[in-house]
């Protein structure tokens, strides 16, 4: 109740003080609980066990060379290739170029701070998906939260560092519950931006990101929207178009990162 009133007497539009809360409330949370002082930023975080030391590297090479798949830096004196080791975490990717730019050309500068934004990325993701699901915002606040700080993102850590992303994992299961509700449709008669298209567009984009997170989310996320055809049944192969277009949609984005591993060299 008194989130609520808090939400509602705030300065800023109640859904903006609620997730501008929620990024507040995890950052105090992670360094609250991982005992952070401020200059850990400038020194790399613990990276013992995992895929901590690769991540790194994966990171250097692509906000310096522009992809994870050459490294000149290592394996001397012919480079590093990742051709046979594929990853799909084009996303983050994205994500840790932008930062790179803002983060004066540091490498653990970089990774850390995204390696904490994740936290505040997966409180808002959650936060707005249970929303859309008409769930109040003070309960939003708190499962949001709680979902971030499960021990599966402490056991993943710094060194699973993209597993520790699963911050599209909600969106997933919006998509999901839209296509079970049929909310998804593509009505030609208005525009691509209308109210009547908007499930479709967003749908769209929350696909785009889970299909370029990896490879253990996007088959998760195909299965969640496969489950949620269990219970339905349309005779005019409405919902049936709506899971063709789900499923291929993930299954074109994760064509479209083979590509970059076929062979490249004759």
């Amino acid at each position: 109740v008194k989130i609520s009133k808090f939400l509602n007497n705030s300065l800023f539009a109640p859904e903006a003080t609620l997730y501008i809360l929620g990024l507040i409330s995890s950052l105090v949370i992670l360094f609250w609980s991982l005992n952070l002082p401020l200059d850990i930023l400038n020194k790399p975080l613990t990276v013992s066990g995992g895929d901590g030391y690769v991540a790194l590297a994966w990171i250097k090479s692509t906000v310096e060379n522009g992809s994870s798949l050459e490294n000149p830096f290592l394996s001397a004196p012919l480079g590093q290739e990742f051709y046979d080791f594929p990853i799909g975490e084009n996303f983050q990717f994205f994500l840790i170029k932008i930062l790179y730019v803002f983060c004066q050309n540091q490498i653990f500068l970089t990774a850390n701070i995204y390696y904490i934004l994740v936290f505040s990325l997966t409180t808002l993701t959650s936060i707005y998906v249970l929303r859309k699901l008409g769930i109040s915002k003070s309960i939003c606040l708190i499962l949001g939260l709680l979902y971030s700080f499960l021990p599966y993102h402490f056991l993943r850590g710094f060194g699973h560092f993209f597993l520790s992303s699963y911050y599209c994992v909600p969106l997933g299961i919006l998509v999901s519950i839209w296509l079970s509700e049929n909310s998804i449709a593509l009505n030609l008669k208005k525009g691509l931006l209308s109210s009547e298209n908007r499930n479709l567009l967003l749908s769209s984009i929350f696909l785009i990101i889970i299909g370029s997170s990896g490879v253990y989310y996007p088959f998760f996320t195909f299965l969640i929207i496969c489950f949620s055809f269990d219970r339905i049944y349309d005779e005019h192969g409405t919902i049936f178009l709506q899971l063709h277009y789900s499923c291929g949609q993930i299954d074109l984005i994760r064509s479209e990162l083979i590509f970059p591993y076929l062979p490249h060299k004759p």
